[in-house]
């Protein structure tokens, strides 16, 4: 029996064997099966283009039509076409006469509604000749096919054939390099049984900008399809704890100061693969880090990133890119930069008032020990110059960290008891104490102040 082959849409899956002969798929329910989250818009469900899977027994699609269906991916998508959909739409230019019917059909998906939908009809010709040959439309070949979109003569998707069919010198160049890439990819991904969704279009969209038709172009895109297919089962962690790619963290900053974070880095795959830098979408410093970073397969490093201080704002958000060779986003995690107010050294005054007033000067350094999504979920350990030291102390709010204490010590030939609490908020540090000595039948007993401020 012939598996159907299948449209993935959303998280259901329906079969293609009624949805192309536009019978009615409700009429078969047995060929629909939920798969998840979603929503079923039936309107657009002749839009097969993003990622289908085809497990089919069905004749093999020729190999001029393959060459169609990849031309298209990059003429119209700027991006090489997943394996599945690559056949899908192959087979359907093979069994059918009306190429302009199948190629609307092709241009009809929620991938082009989320990346094209709200651009003007000007913005998407110039965009096809961007995404084949890297240059904008003269102005008469703009107008011409703006004129065919607008009268409804031609769909978009028979404007990009129409484009690529007439390409001629450089053009015909740069584009059959982008579709030699994209051939490659393609393979790579079918070879290696590689995960190639819709998450990965933006980063993949990148591989053939860089293509162009310098014989160069294709050499180095091809290197950087070797690191990307090595970066797919990327595992990337900081503090221990594994992250997925688009993942959201947050980390904090000292105050006024440079901070640096440890990101561990393993590569489960079989090739070695290099780490050329990062880049952080409206970070306000530049971010140094241990570059260029290269990971022996199997192996792990360390990626060590510096961020410079966040002074203007208590927290900022950031989207923190891991770049490859050639500049190819590799891996994606978002930012929650927030300031510490308690982390950091400071210097303690301690006014002692009673048998005899003194004035000691004391350095105190507070360190975090754990990093949790709330202030009250905080905890810092406090080591003093005078031997006081303390560990899990709470902070109270995101704005004052309370320290109590209860101490006995020698001191002056005798021994001083004392009890006492300081807080320290941002800026300061503020606090009282009282206490009592003892030397034989000696004694005094008085009070402290405590204020300070960071270092």
């Amino acid at each position: 029996m012939q598996s159907t082959p299948v449209l993935l849409w959303g998280t259901y899956r329906i079969g293609l064997n009624k949805l192309l002969n536009m019978e009615d798929p409700m009429t078969s329910y047995s060929q629909i099966h939920f798969l998840g989250r979603g929503y079923l818009r039936l309107k657009l469900l002749l839009a097969a283009v993003c990622f289908v899977s085809l497990p089919t027994t069905a004749i093999a699609a020729t190999q001029d039509s393959i060459n169609i269906a990849q031309q298209m991916y990059v003429a119209y998508y700027g991006r090489p076409g997943d394996p599945g959909g690559v056949n899908f739409w192959a087979e359907k230019f093979d069994a059918s006469s009306d190429l302009n019917n199948v190629l609307s059909n092709f241009g009809n998906s929620q991938e082009y509604s989320d990346n094209f939908g709200s651009l003007s009809n000007e913005e998407l010709v110039n965009g096809l000749f961007q995404q084949m040959f890297n240059r904008d439309s003269d102005s008469g070949g703009l107008a011409f096919y703006v004129g065919r979109l607008e009268s409804g003569v031609a769909t978009l998707a028979s404007i990009a054939k129409q484009i690529a069919d007439g390409s001629v010198d450089s053009d015909l160049i740069a584009l059959n390099n982008k579709i030699e890439v994209a051939n490659s990819f393609t393979d790579r991904v079918e070879l290696e049984s590689l995960s190639y969704g819709s998450g990965d279009i933006a980063t993949v969209q990148q591989l053939l900008i860089a293509v162009s038709d310098a014989a160069d172009s294709v050499e180095s895109t091809l290197l950087a399809i070797t690191t990307w297919v090595a970066f797919v089962e990327l595992e990337f962690s900081l503090n221990n704890t594994d992250l997925s790619n688009g993942a959201f963290v947050q980390l904090w900053s000292d105050i006024n100061s440079i901070n640096t974070f440890a990101f561990t880095i393993t590569n489960p795959s079989a090739a070695a693969m290099v780490i050329s830098g990062v880049s952080a979408q409206d970070h306000p410093d530049e971010i140094a880090g241990n570059f260029p970073l290269t990971i022996e397969a199997g192996g792990s490093k360390t990626l060590e990133l510096t961020f410079g201080p966040l002074e203007s704002s208590p927290e900022h958000v950031t989207e923190l890119s891991i770049l490859g060779e050639n500049s190819t986003v590799l891996f994606q995690v978002g930012l929650l930069m927030k300031i510490d107010n308690f982390a950091g050294d400071w210097l303690l005054t301690v006014q002692e008032e009673g048998c005899g007033n003194e004035t000691n000067t004391l350095t105190a350094t507070v360190v975090r020990t754990f990093t949790g999504d709330s202030a009250t979920e905080n905890r810092y350990s406090l080591s003093v110059s005078n031997g006081l030291t303390a560990t899990n102390l709470a902070s109270v709010s995101a704005s004052q960290l309370n320290y109590e204490y209860s101490v006995v010590f020698p001191d002056d030939g005798g021994t001083t008891t004392e009890n006492g609490q300081f807080q320290i908020r941002q800026s300061s540090t503020t606090g009282t104490s009282t206490w009592s000595w003892v030397s034989g039948s000696d004694s005094c007993s008085g009070t402290s102040v405590i204020s300070g401020h960071r270092i």
